[in-house]
């Protein structure tokens, strides 16, 4: 038997894992294996679980605790792009209905309590009520997170349409590699270089607006490969909001119009799978 020990290094072992939130060492592989989570493997093939690995893993539990699949926990956290604060905030959610749930049931069962204290039969509406509140509290299904999730974000000062869309956009990206967080940075990295460029009096012949209008191009390529529908080159209404609900920097409609010019000058140039 193999007596050796992982190196002493940051991040905590699966078995301290396992033992300090109370799930199994065979739990966690069951997660890998479902691409949920990917602690860091160290030499000799040793997993540790750092701080992030940990914050994804009580997503995990959170939203299995919410009664939803390994898959549907997939989608969630690959389609959706819900940070920890937004998980947090749907499990308060559903505790509180929880409790709400429980609190009636605890009322019914209570009031049927005294009614047979007191000599009396409940009658069978009283039976049968009694009988649904013994269920356990229901538990959420996919939409029921997508929709909290949209919830949340208009919570935080989101426009409705735009709150939607980035749930919409999420749920497009599903299947094609690509997740929520990746997309918000490369539309950031070519908002904030096109800010940049403007700032320091670059025409549309300059060798890094043709990069720049490249790579938006190719992100509205991708867009349009995960919603199964020919985009233009030029960004629409729609990526425009996208962009405004993960960029908030004071100079975003500059960039824009720069970035609007940029594309309308720039003749396009073959994306890499497209035919010249």
């Amino acid at each position: 038997m193999d007596q050796r020990k992982p190196p002493a290094t940051a991040g905590l072992g699966p078995g301290d894992v396992a033992a300090k939130l109370g799930v199994t060492p065979k739990a966690l592989r069951v997660y890998e294996r479902a691409g949920l989570l990917t602690p860091e493997r160290r030499a000799g093939g040793w997993r540790r679980y750092t701080r992030e690995d940990l914050a994804r893993l009580h997503q995990i539990l959170a939203l299995k605790g919410l009664g939803l699949s390994l898959r549907q926990i997939g989608e969630v956290l690959a389609g959706h792009g819900a940070d920890l604060a937004q998980i947090v905030d749907l499990q308060s959610r559903h505790l509180e209905k929880q409790i709400a749930a429980l609190r009636q049931r605890l009322d019914a069962v209570t009031h049927a309590r005294q009614r047979l204290a007191a000599g009396e039969l409940l009658s069978v509406d009283e039976l049968i009520n009694l009988a649904r509140q013994a269920t356990a509290p229901q538990t959420l299904t996919t939409d029921d997170v997508r929709r909290l999730l949209t919830e949340l974000a208009e919570g935080r000062g989101l426009e409705p349409e735009i709150a939607r869309l980035r749930v919409s956009m999420a749920e497009r990206l599903m299947g094609t590699g690509v997740d929520l967080p990746t997309l918000r940075h490369r539309i950031s990295q070519a908002l904030t270089t096109a800010d940049r460029l403007r700032q320091a009096n670059h025409t549309a012949a300059s060798p890094a607006v043709r990069e720049l209008a490249r790579e938006w191009r190719e992100i509205v390529a991708l867009v349009g490969e995960a919603d199964g529908e020919a985009l233009s080159a030029t960004f629409g209404t729609d990526m425009r909001q996208l962009a405004q609900d993960f960029q908030t920097a004071s100079p975003l409609s500059a960039a824009f119009a720069f970035l609007t010019e940029a594309l309308a000058t720039t003749p396009p140039t073959t994306l890499p799978g497209e035919k010249a």
